[in-house]
């Protein structure tokens, strides 16, 4: 089985999550991250980071925060526009795959329509309530 029928597979048997169970932080590294019942997941390489100890390599433990309102702008940018100082209407630059060095295969970097979000019977209207990020 490949790895995208196993997250099929996964995601068909996983109950939905609604906006409510999703918290943005950022650590003391700059990462950006989100906090899921109670673990954090950090942004790297395209994929999700988990740091298992919580602690940094000199032992010093890491922290984590909420994102601050304009702390990494409305989106995160991909490099490229920050780069050339430029913004687009919409972004579709192809993925260059590199043997050894990319993860999955060439075809896991293909752009695919996003589909509507599941239904999880949850009002997911903004109140302009400020969820904590405590785990």
């Amino acid at each position: 089985m490949d790895d995208s029928t196993a997250r099929a597979e996964k995601a068909s048997t996983t109950p939905a999550l609604s906006e409510d169970d999703v918290n943005w932080i950022v650590n003391n590294l700059g990462e950006l991250g989100v906090m899921i019942h109670g673990q954090a997941f950090f942004l790297y390489k395209g994929r999700s980071l988990v740091y298992e100890s919580g602690t940094h390599d000199d032992g010093a433990p890491m922290l984590y925060r909420m994102v601050g309102k304009r702390e990494f702008g409305e989106t995160c940018w991909p490099l490229k526009w920050v780069v050339e100082g430029r913004r687009q209407a919409r972004y579709t630059e192809e993925l260059v795959f590199t043997p050894g060095l990319s993860f999955g295969s060439p075809s896991d970097g293909a752009w695919r329509p996003l589909g509507p979000a599941p239904s999880t019977g949850v009002d997911t209207e903004p109140h302009g309530q400020n969820v904590p990020c405590i785990p």
